[in-house]
Order: structure tokens, then sequence, then C-alpha cells
């Protein structure tokens, strides 16, 4: 997994090129580069140290489901979950105060979710050896599970659910293989494989009653809206497809440009790898994908390739297999290890994955070897085969989609200088004037050139609508704007800023089906009203009381 680990980083580095807050940049890089040193540290353990590691795993666990337990206050910060609200309510009341920041209940919950499995595999290690420290680990499993609970976090509930059902697969597995002559580890991968392409199908051919079902669990009806910040986050990526939007760009990028407007809303997507896309770009997204199913291709390829009743650290290999699943599946809906403080653990358990399985996985290609195993001796051989494949890949897709390819690169770097300028000291809690327009000229160079190679790239023509907007040139906006619609009809930024356009123009009716559906909008225009009147437009203050009765009437 060195390759993927590489091509993070680099595009770890381009963010902090891209950001539009530097020292935010940096702060976050270093947070990277102290989860890759990590990973690195624990993927060259020796084996003897494993369960050492996983023991200071565990405290680590204990200290952070503690510290939530300790500082969280569900008097100011309600429970989703009205039972597990009064059982806060009465902790409070009895524990000791502390003066601390608390954690993010949804953040404490996806890191104290991945971190079970390998206390449970400890518990079952140290009641193998009929040790001491059973109580004490059993004491660790409880404390963490109630912490849990406490977060209400039906995110990290379903993840670490989901991560122990594969556990329970994996012994009803060795059940079947003493029943027949097939190895467990094939029932095991083939029963894992049919019920995640079936989850994955539906969730494609039903994402409508995927939210009915989430929204029918007991808490706050959050599915909805969690699926809206996925949807408008696509378009984000779309905009920063090479180089990202830059490390901890997220919640100024996604105020400006999908919501529009000028105060702080969301610090990350929810979503690991749409966090990662939107920062990193498209090559980080690969990278981190490849870490992840990497680490599980490590895992079933142990499992198939040994017998797991002679492995020493049986319980530990699927307790990784459990926590790699708890991270791809809240990482889905919540982002603790890339959008938060856990960012440091983002490859933990990847790197002991390597610890775990790559002694025997060399043993069993060492052992292939000597006995002349033409099926090991290949791919050992053309182990560059795959990289040679994809370089080809690349150049023959940059001829085929050159003009496309282009078109992006160059929008790419037009967002990315005109994030630099609209974002300076952001949050301003300020709409924008045309005093910035000057300062665009660099990024409607790049938004022009893009347009010379595909001229209905959504990206160009929408900045260059926005800039036309601050120049108060409404109708050459209205006219890039009508042009970004037409290639994209939901994309939220579009819409307003269309809508908002044709309110100036004196376009009513068409601003009106516009704006309708923006929540928001009824109230800006009211603040409008007020606002062009200090800059000398009454004529647009005049647009905007039109448009505030006419949103009154149809919302």
């Amino acid at each position: 997994m060195n390759i993927p680990i590489v091509v993070f980083s680099i595009m770890a580095m381009v963010g902090v090129w891209a950001a539009y807050d530097r020292d935010s940049a940096w702060a976050k890089f270093w947070l990277v580069l102290g989860g890759i040193f990590l990973f690195f540290t624990l993927a060259q353990q020796a084996q003897d140290n494993l369960w050492i590691i996983i023991s200071l795993l565990s405290c680590f666990g204990l200290i952070l489901a503690a510290y939530l337990m300790f500082t969280y206050d569900w008097l100011t910060q309600p429970a989703d979950l009205a039972i597990i609200n009064r059982i806060g309510l009465w902790w409070i009341r009895i524990r000791p105060t502390l003066l601390l920041t608390p954690l993010q209940p949804n953040m404490a919950g996806g890191l104290i979710a991945m971190l079970i499995p390998p206390c449970i595999a400890l518990g079952i290690n140290v009641w193998n050896k009929r040790r001491m420290w059973t109580i004490l680990v059993i004491f660790v499993i409880v404390f963490l599970s109630l912490s849990l609970l406490m977060t209400s976090s039906r995110s990290a509930w379903f993840a670490l659910l989901v991560s122990l059902g594969m556990w329970l697969l994996w012994g009803i597995s060795g059940h079947l293989a003493n029943w027949s002559k097939q190895s467990r580890a094939m029932y095991f991968i083939v029963v894992a494989f049919i019920a995640g392409v079936i989850g994955l199908s539906y969730s494609m051919t039903h994402p409508g009653r995927l939210l009915s079902i989430a929204n029918t669990i007991p808490g706050a009806a959050s599915a909805e809206s969690r699926f809206e910040i996925f949807r408008n986050t696509l378009k984000l990526i779309s905009d920063f497809p090479i180089t990202g939007g830059g490390l901890h760009a997220f919640s100024g990028l996604y105020s400006q440009y999908l919501l529009i407007i000028p105060f702080f809303i969301f610090d990350y997507a929810h979503n690991l790898y749409l966090d990662v896309a939107v920062e990193q770009g498209l090559l980080g997204l690969l990278g981190i994908l490849s870490i992840h199913i990497g680490s599980i291709w490590l895992i079933l390829a142990h499992l198939r390739n040994h017998d797991y009743a002679q492995i020493p650290h049986n319980p530990l290999v699927i307790a990784l297999f459990a926590s790699l699943i708890v991270m791809a599946v809240h990482g889905f809906f919540d982002d603790p290890l890339y959008g938060g403080r856990g960012t440091p653990l983002l490859f933990v358990i990847p790197g002991l994955v390597m610890a775990t399985t790559q002694p025997y996985q060399d043993e069993y290609r060492d052992h292939a070897l000597v006995k002349g195993d033409n099926k090991i001796k290949r791919p050992y051989h053309i182990k560059w085969l795959p990289i040679a494949i994809a370089v080809i890949t690349i150049i023959v897709a940059f001829f085929i989609f050159r003009n496309t390819l282009l078109s992006a690169w160059y929008a790419n770097l037009g967002a990315v200088a005109m994030a630099r300028v609209e974002l300076v000291g952001w949050p301003t809690g300020q709409w924008e004037d045309e005093t910035n327009v000057p300062k665009l000229a660099t990024a409607e160079r790049l938004f022009n050139q893009s347009m010379t190679y595909e001229a209905d790239n959504r990206t160009a023509q929408n900045r260059l609508g926005l800039i036309a907007l601050l120049n108060r040139d409404f109708t050459t906006a209205i006219s890039h704007l009508e042009s970004a619609y037409q290639v994209d009809n939901n994309h939220r930024g579009v819409i307003k800023n269309l809508g908002y356009s044709y309110t100036w123009a004196g376009q009513f009716d068409k601003a009106d089906k516009m704006l309708v559906n923006i929540p928001e909008s009824q109230q800006e225009m009211s603040v409008y009203i007020w606002w062009w009147d200090t800059q000398g437009r009454s004529d647009l203050s005049s647009n905007a009381q039109i448009m505030v009765s006419r949103l009154e009437r149809d919302q």
C-alpha cells in the first residue's frame, strides 16, 4: 500500500497549495502527515508487539470515552433519543465538572465504534491465556459500549452492528466449513460479497426508500438533510477535480459557492470520501479508497491462504477487519477521521493490518517459491504490471478526452484562484461588492481559457457569471448562469445566483421560478432592500421589495 499512501501524501501537499487559508491548511497537513507517519510506524511493528499496541489503543479508547462522558453537556446539546438524554441529564448531576471543550458526539461515536473490535480481540486473547487482566479488559469494552450508546450516534451504532455482523458471519462460516470440505474463508468471502452486492444494488436502486428507513430510526430525521449535503458536495468536487479545493477548505467553499452565504454553516461534508475528494481532488480520493480496499484485500487473502486456527493473532485479524468495516460504513455518514480531531488516526487500522498480515503473506509467498508454485511466481514477477496498465490508460484517456480534461484543468485553476480572492478572511459576514472584480482578472482569464476547449464547462460558466454579477453586469451574468443551468439544473449555487440575477434585471417571473425553492431567499431579499439602498441603488432595492412580496405569496 506504499503507492496509495504516497499519492495521498502528494495530494495533501497540493491541498496546501490550493487552500484559500494557508495557515489552516498547514495545520491540517501536519495532522495528515502524523497519520501517515503512524501508519508506517505500525506497519513495521514486530508480531510480538501487536498485543501491546492493541492494549495501548484500548487505553486510548478508554480515555476518549471518559473525556466524552465527563465533558459532554446533554442539557445544552440534547441527544436525539429522549431516554439517552434523560440518562445524560442524570449523569451531569452526579459527575465532577471539568471545564474542557466537549467532543462532538458523532465524531466521538465513530472513533469509539472503530476501537471496540480490537478491544474485543484483546479480551478474547487475555481470556484464552487466563490472565488476570480479563476483568479490566471487559470493563473497558463495557465502558466503551456505554459511551457509544450515550453519543446517540445512529450512524456509529449502525457501522458497529454491521462490523459485528461480519464477525458473526465469520463464526457461522467456521461451522459451515466443519460440515463440508470447503474452506471457512471461502464461505465467508462468498457470503460477504453477495451481501455487499445486494446492499449496494438496493441502495442505488431505492435511494428514496433508504431515506425513509433511516428517518424511521428513533431520533432526529437527519437523513434527507445529510443527503442534501452529499448531493451539493458532489457539485463542489466537480469544481476542483484535479487539485482539490485545499485542506480545511470545505466550510468556505460550501458556504460561498453552494449556499451563497458569507457565514459558517458546515465544517465538513459528513462523509469521509467526499471530504477527501473536495480537499485533495480525485487522486486523493483514489489514494484513500485504495488504502481501505487494499487493507480489506490483505485480510481476505490472509484468511484464504492460512489455516485460521494456526494464526497466532487470529482474533485480531477478524477484529481489524471489523474495524475497517466500521471505518467504511461510518465514513459514508460522518467523518471523524478526516473532518475532525481524529485525523492522526486515519491510517491506524490499515497500519495494524499491514503489521498483522504482511509477515504471513511474505512467508506464504516464499514457501510457494521454494516449492516452485507458478501461481505465486507470476504475480510476484509482474507486480509493476497494474501500474504500467494504469499509466497507459491515463495516456490514452488524455488523447481521447483531451479537450474535456484541459477544460477541467483550467476551470479548476480558475476556481482555486477565485477562492483565494473571495475567501480571504472568511467568514466575513458581509456580502461582496464590486471591489474584488479587478483581483479576479487571473481567474476570469483561466475560465475563458477553459471555455476555448469546452464551451459548456459548468464551472467556468458559473464562475464567469459570478464575476459578472459582482461587476453588476446582470445581462452577462444571466447569459453565463443560464448556460451553466442548462448543463446542470440541480446545482443549488447556480439556481440561486441565476434567480438573484433575474431579480436585479427585473425579470421577476423567471426569478420566482428559481427562488421559490430556496428557503432563505425571502429573508435575504428583505435584507437586500436595505443593502441596495446603502449602495445608492434604489432601483435594485425596489426590485428586492417586489421579490419579497412574490416570495411571501409563493412560499
